[in-house]
């Protein structure tokens, strides 16, 4: 047994974006799916079923169908407000600058730090105790043990800038949510069917 599942996004719920989603799952689900040996394959899907509840953006609605226990059951329709394509406010553009600058500063940081701009030939392993010669370090990690090969204050540095990224991150998508009442509606169609 074999399901496939899969995602589209709807402008609407008018008939024509109801037809277009059935003939996409048929379609999709006919085209991965055994046609040989089950000949209607495609012709019984699942139901789908619209939530009430309007989500504040696409990231809210992928969460919800999360914490819902769907998959099997039926298909699942979760409107969103879609505050990706609105016009940026002054906050939202400053956001996306410092998420950008945090990730220009990480990149240059680990590339600076990269073991294979240290001075000696070999990098001792603090894990398994290897002396490896840098050319065959890849992605500063021991061969043998995978171990990361940086110091500690490089760790810790690392995981301070991925950290201001993933704060910076979730002040823009608060900032986006608060933009919602003038975004457009659409739908979040999550799918899956068998597929033989």
């Amino acid at each position: 047994m074999s399901w496939l599942n899969g995602e589209l996004i709807l402008n609407g719920m008018s008939k024509k974006d109801l037809a277009y989603a059935h003939d996409y799952i048929r379609s999709t689900v006919r085209n991965n799916g055994d046609t040989e040996e089950f000949p209607n394959l495609g012709e019984n899907l699942l139901p789908i079923v619209q939530r009430k509840i309007i989500c504040k953006s696409y990231e809210d609605a992928k969460e919800l169908a999360d914490s819902l226990n769907w998959e099997r059951e039926y298909n699942l329709l979760i409107p969103f407000k879609d505050v990706d394509n609105i016009k940026e406010t002054k906050k939202m553009k400053n956001l996306h600058e410092r998420i950008k600058k945090e990730e220009t500063k990480l990149n240059e940081y680990v590339k600076k730090t990269d073991c294979k701009n240290y001075k000696s030939k070999y990098i001792g392993c603090p894990q398994c105790g290897s002396k490896i010669n840098k050319e065959y370090i890849y992605n500063c990690r021991c061969p043998v043990c995978r171990e990361d090969l940086r110091s500690e204050t490089t760790k810790i540095t690392i995981n301070r800038h991925k950290d201001n990224i993933k704060k910076i991150t979730k002040e823009l998508r608060i900032e986006k949510e608060k933009c919602s009442n003038k975004a457009k509606t659409k739908y979040l169609l999550l799918f899956e069917e068998y597929c033989g």
